[in-house]
Parts: structure tokens; C-alpha cells; sequence
């Protein structure tokens, strides 16, 4: 996620939840994009599940969006990154396995690691293990 999606989208989400929902019991939210032109969707639905949301799935392409996945809040989040006939459900668990982090470290390693499709450079010579490496010291 971004730097902006600090207070400024907090403060939009409160107000988008006062004026437009009393009481909510599920939310399904579907195409968020471009609903705000200051905010990406990606920072917008990242502080809907963190601020409100508990036992989530988030369906999206953007790994950024790893950074949710909480197996202790039930936030999964369904990677179409292989196509919709190869979802994968990813969790805590599946990011142990794969990278060797959970989902609250997911920022830290992207950083590290780079990412192209979000613009991140990376460290020049690490990569996903050193990375991992890195974070769990």
C-alpha cells in the first residue's frame, strides 16, 4: 500500500461509512476503482479490512494486498496472478510456506525483494529468500 492510505483515507472511509451506512452485517465490495480520484483502490479496500472488516476475502491480481492476509482475523485474499482457472487462496499459512513470512511482514519484504508491477525497485542482489531472511532475523 501507499503512503497516503494513513489518515487521509481513514478519514474518507469514516465519512463514506457515516453517510452512507447505518449498519452494515456483510460487505461485499466490487470494483472500488476510480470511485476517488485521490486514493487507489488497493489503499481504499486496505483500510476498509483493516479499520472495519474481520473475516474477509479480498479477490484480487495485486499482491500488494498480501499485507491483509491475517489467518487470526480470518482475511484471506484469492491471487487470480495465475489466471481464474488457477486461484489461489492465500493465508498465513501459504505465506510461511512460500515466502517464509506472514502477512504483516509482507510490506517489509516487497520493499526488499522489488516489485515491478507496483513500481518498487527492490535492493539491488536480494531477492525472495534473502529477503525473507532478512525479516525474520
Amino acid at each position: 500500500m501507499h503512503a497516503v492510505a494513513s489518515s487521509d483515507v481513514a478519514a474518507f472511509i469514516n465519512d463514506f461509512l457515516l453517510n452512507w451506512f447505518v449498519h452494515v452485517d456483510k460487505w461485499w465490495l466490487v470494483g472500488v476503482v476510480q470511485w476517488q480520484n485521490d486514493f487507489e483502490a488497493d489503499d481504499i479496500l486496505g483500510t476498509l479490512v483493516n479499520r472495519v472488516v474481520k473475516d474477509a476475502i479480498v479477490v484480487t491480481g495485486d499482491r500488494d494486498l498480501f499485507q491483509l492476509v491475517s489467518d487470526k482475523n480470518k482475511i484471506r485474499v484469492i491471487s487470480m496472478n495465475k489466471g481464474m482457472k488457477n486461484l489461489e487462496t492465500i493465508t498465513d499459512a501459504y505465506l510461511l510456506e512460500r515466502y517464509g513470512i506472514s502477512g504483516n511482514q509482507y510490506v517489509d519484504f516487497a520493499v526488499l525483494r522489488g516489485d515491478s508491477s507496483d513500481g518498487l525497485p527492490g535492493v539491488k542482489g536480494i531477492g525472495e529468500k534473502t529477503a525473507a531472511d532478512l525479516i525474520i532475523r
